[in-house]
């Protein structure tokens, strides 16, 4: 027995090693190609909360990142990376299944990583005896013949033998982790799965997944999957025992993340960043923070302290310009990105055209379809370069340790690079002449393009209108990326990629008069707050600018506002320096109609106060929706000098019964009129 426990301990020590080697390095995020960082020197802690599996997005997930910028004071219950897989205060015993969800480039993967090689030095969830981590975008590399729990640990670990007696031996704890479940292309069916207990029966990966989960198998194990929002809902809430939630960086990790990646330039570059609001929300994605460090550090080389500031990008579309002229001139083993440079730029992006539409013309039909993970055959059918794709734009999607795979895979190393790259692709087929307009639709449209070649607003009205009416938000990105597209800043970056020279700003120009003739539509509010953000790509704040000046004046309580100041409220308050402490309805002379347009800002307070209102059945509906939204911070309503009426009153407790309400607290105050 003595020689069974030493011979363990043996395995497990060895099994250690080889994870810690598997872990030890970053390999994502870095500027140059084949670049290993080390993660314990370069690990910045991340934001964990205990989050809500039944919410169902439907916006893009940057609009989750701008509003989880508001999130930092709202009292959300913080978990530490390590307490993941202990028992809360209100649990008897450790969950068994636990989720991990948060946005692309959040640091989900970072944070399994520095799970693992806690564990593997000793020095975090000591009470598992081993550790097992399966990649989905891996797993969707396994040949298509069944394998059973033994087989798939074998694959990825053959250096544990005997696996079937120590994965049956109830008193050693295994942890199995599933990362990455948004880039499974295994269908997840928990209703029609075949139920096997046996370890050693062969089945689809997809049925031993679900076996897995639901405890058929190995019910003594330990599972934790890691997703993005959307994917999470493939398992059932019922099977979840803990759900989390990744939020990022809060303002001290930002500072911290690039004191560690600027060494000696941080101080500069931040407070460089923090001029920009719209990217300094942005930088609580940590694969945010890498691409502006980046272009940062290499801008910095060329530019001197005093000049750094003019050339620090202003918009989202600036930033990825910036990164991709930065990216390739790594590529290209160059290092400087002066003006004085300007020509050479020039004609590396000319010489580079071929292959970032090829990249480019990959990126928008997978946005088209939402696809994240593409193949080889993708790659031969569009005609990438392999070796422009995986220098800094994409990552390769391979087990390198074991030739156990039949190919290989590729993903773009943030969503967002993907839909920068689907904008930069309708921009440049646009300006050639080969494809006036990628989004037209339909076949008299088409002929039309023909003979009258649409400008290029006409295409970024098209991209408008088929994301104002998207119930997903899935182009909200892409559109804004191709406003941006339109300025004279980013046309003088891409000089060379474009046949033509910087316009006048006349595209620029009659989109934004489309889109503030769009925000007068019946589209729904997070529609309406990302035409703002379009706006703001165009750098044309002329609506926010008036807005800011009426909320100084106090003026928005005494005149009657135009449904887009409702969007541009939401807008304003979201990217101002205000502490989101306290909303009153009162401070603006609403309609009930279209109040609706203010919950993308109003669910980020603390306090939602209505004095002197009268309580009508629009605005009970408002209230309802505002305790129930997903995300909702509003821990306190307070009616000052308001009547509510006993209909009304039902409608709110029913709403504070239900599970998303955070609500502590509901005041009713009468004050003496003076």
């Amino acid at each position: 027995m003595l020689r069974d426990v030493v011979d363990i301990a043996g395995v497990i020590d060895n099994h250690k090693k080889v994870l810690r080697a598997k872990v030890q390095y970053i390999t994502e995020y870095t500027s140059k190609p084949g670049e290993k960082i080390l993660i314990m020197e370069n690990f910045t802690n991340l934001w964990i909360t205990e989050g809500d599996c039944n919410s169902i997005p439907q916006r893009h997930e940057v609009m989750d990142i701008e509003a989880m910028s508001r999130q930092e004071k709202s009292g959300a219950r913080s978990i530490d990376y390590t307490e993941i897989f202990l028992c809360s205060q209100h649990e008897s015993r450790p969950p068994r299944i636990t989720l991990t969800k948060g946005l692309a480039g959040i640091g989900k993967t970072i944070c399994v990583y520095k799970f693992v090689y806690d564990w593997s030095s000793g020095s975090a969830a000591l009470d598992f005896d081993f550790l097992f981590m399966f990649p989905f975008r891996e797993l969707n590399l396994l040949p298509e013949s069944k394998l059973s729990v033994c087989q798939l640990v074998q694959r990825y670990y053959p250096h544990i033998e005997d696996t079937a007696t120590l994965l049956k031996d109830p008193n050693i704890k295994c942890l199995f982790i599933f990362d990455g479940l948004d880039e499974s292309r295994l269908c997840l069916d928990f209703n029609k799965s075949p139920e096997y207990a046996d370890i050693e029966h062969a089945m689809k990966p997809r049925v031993l997944l679900v076996n897995l989960i639901k405890g058929n198998v190995l019910s003594h194990a330990s599972v934790w999957i890691t997703a993005r929002p959307a994917a999470a809902r493939q398992i059932p809430a019922a099977y979840i025992d803990r759900l989390t939630e990744i939020q990022g960086f809060r303002d001290e990790e930002k500072v911290e993340y690039f004191r560690k990646k600027c060494k000696g330039k941080a101080d500069m570059i931040l407070s460089n960043v923090m001029r920009q609001p719209s990217l300094f929300t942005m930088c609580y994605v940590p694969a945010f923070c890498w691409i502006l460090a980046t272009i940062l550090q290499h801008a910095m080389k060329s530019y001197s302290e005093t000049e750094i500031h003019q050339h620090t990008p202003r918009t989202i579309t600036e930033v990825y310009s910036n990164f991709l002229i930065v990216m390739i001139m790594y590529h290209q083993d160059k290092q400087s990105h002066g003006i004085t440079e300007r020509e050479k730029i020039s004609d590396l992006l000319q010489a580079k055209r071929p292959v970032i539409l090829s990249l480019g013309r990959l990126a928008f039909h997978c946005l088209k379809g939402q696809k994240l993970v593409f193949c080889q055959k993708d790659l031969e059918s569009f005609r990438v370069d392999l070796s422009l794709l995986c220098d800094g734009f994409c990552k390769e999607i391979l087990l390198q340790d074991e030739p156990i795979f039949q190919h290989k895979a590729y993903a773009f190393i943030h969503l967002t690079l993907q839909e920068y790259f689907a904008a930069l692709y309708v921009f440049l087929q646009h300006h050639m002449g080969q494809h006036p307009n990628p989004l037209a639709k339909g076949l008299m449209t088409k002929v039309r393009g023909l003979f009258s070649r649409p400008s290029f607003s006409d295409v970024c009205r098209s991209a408008c209108k088929k994301a104002a009416w998207s119930q997903s938000g899935h182009l909200d990105m892409f559109l804004r990326f191709l406003c941006g597209l339109s300025t004279e800043k980013n046309l003088q970056l891409l000089q060379g990629l474009s046949s033509q020279e910087a316009s006048s700003g006349e595209d620029a120009i009659r989109t934004a008069a489309y889109i503030k003739r769009t925000l007068h539509r019946d589209i729904a509010p997070e529609r309406c707050l990302n035409l703002f953000y379009c706006l703001n790509e165009l750098n044309d704040g002329c609506i926010a600018d008036k807005l800011k000046e009426s909320l100084r004046e106090g003026a928005l309580a005494t005149r009657d506002l135009e449904s887009d100041e409702y969007s541009a409220i939401a807008f304003v308050l979201q990217t101002s320096n205000s502490d989101m402490q306290e909303f009153n309805i009162a401070d603006y002379n609403v309609s009930d109609e279209l109040l609706w347009r203010l919950l993308p800002v109003a669910k980020l307070f603390r306090t939602v106060k209505l004095v002197q209102k009268d309580v009508t059945k629009h605005l009970v509906n408002f209230l309802e929706a505002l305790l129930i939204l997903s995300k909702s911070q509003v821990q306190e309503l307070c009616l000052e000098n308001t009547e509510v009426s006993d209909v009304a009153m039902k409608q709110l407790c029913v709403a504070m019964k239900n599970s998303y309400c955070r609500l502590q607290s509901l005041r009713s105050v009468k004050t003496e009129n003076k």
